[in-house]
Order: structure tokens, then C-alpha cells, then sequence
């Protein structure tokens, strides 16, 4: 399944704008954004090459950065314009964007895809599915994750799958297993 499948005009009232207001580069020093937009229940997402940037709307709060080697999954939610993350940690994040700029979901597309260097999944019976991926970090860095779609609970059979398949993805790429 494609991370997403459908980057169609997004439709949305408003206008995102042509510069990242100051107040909001203000608290990201060192980072250049590629895309952006306004949340609607405030605050901005700042997408960079290396990272995803939560800017909440209190000054006073850190902005949150996650790196894209650290998105398990993203889906366009096209009827509420929004996106729906799911981090390797197992957080599942939905940010419904404001504005008509479809670059967030596009930039958001590349930037995951780009982070992939190679996987491996196999489809088990009662449509579990295992993925083994190496990803690259924002510092270049390679990292393995393995994730378990489909199952509330991981058997210890599941749980040897995972482990061996994670074996042969850091192999793939000469990383000790």
C-alpha cells in the first residue's frame, strides 16, 4: 500500500504563506524548512530534510522533532485534511492541517521514502504482516526497526519471524545482525 496513495489539490479555505512567518522560524534555529503549515487547533508542522517539527501554538512549549526514520506509516486523510502518523514507537498522531498547500503531504511522501534504504515483510496467516526496514537517520546513520501489523498481541512464532527477518534486512545492507 503506498504511504499516499492520493496528493490530489487539497481543497482547503485559506492560504498557507509563501514564508514561514518569523515567529514561528524564531524557535527552529538551524532548520530549513521545505514545507509547512498552519494546525488547525494551533501551532505549525515544519518539515525540514532531516525531520518533522510539531510547533505548538504556546510560545512557551518546546517544538517537538522527530526524525523521518522514525515514521512507521502515513496516510492523507483527504475528507478531513489531515494526516494520520504512526511513529515505530507506536504513537499514532492525526494533525489536521489548515490552508491549501499540497506540499505537506507530498514532502511528508519523499521524505519517509527517502529514509528507506532497503525491507523485507512477510504476510503470515490471519493477515499479520511482519516488515524488517533499514532506515537512514538525518545524520546519515543506518538503524533497523521491525514492525507487527495486524495482531493485538505478538506470539513468540511471530516474534522469531520478526527477529529473523530483521537479521536478513541489516545483512542486505552489511550490518552485523
Amino acid at each position: 500500500m503506498p504511504l499516499l496513495p492520493s496528493l490530489r489539490r487539497l481543497g482547503r479555505p485559506g492560504r498557507v504563506p509563501a514564508r514561514l512567518p518569523p515567529e514561528v522560524a524564531a524557535r527552529l534555529p538551524g532548520v530549513t524548512p521545505i514545507a509547512w503549515a498552519p494546525v488547525r487547533d494551533g501551532g505549525w508542522v515544519v518539515l525540514s530534510t532531516r525531520e518533522w517539527v510539531a510547533v505548538p501554538a504556546d510560545e512557551t512549549a518546546p517544538p517537538v522533532r522527530r526524525g523521518w526514520h522514525e515514521v512507521d506509516n502515513a496516510q492523507w486523510l483527504t475528507e478531513s485534511s489531515a494526516l494520520r502518523v504512526r511513529w515505530i514507537d507506536g504513537d499514532t498522531q492525526v494533525v489536521r492541517l489548515s490552508g491549501d498547500d499540497p506540499r505537506v503531504p507530498q514532502v511528508v511522501r519523499e521524505r519517509v521514502e527517502a529514509s528507506i534504504v532497503h525491507h523485507v515483510s512477510r504476510d503470515l496467516p490471519g493477515g499479520v504482516q511482519v516488515r524488517a526496514v533499514v532506515r537512514r537517520d538525518g545524520d546519515g546513520g543506518l538503524t533497523s526497526q521491525v514492525s507487527v501489523v495486524g495482531t493485538a498481541s505478538v506470539s513468540p512464532e511471530v516474534a522469531r519471524i520478526a527477529e529473523a527477518l530483521e537479521a536478513e534486512a541489516r545483512s542486505a545492507v552489511g550490518l552485523p545482525e
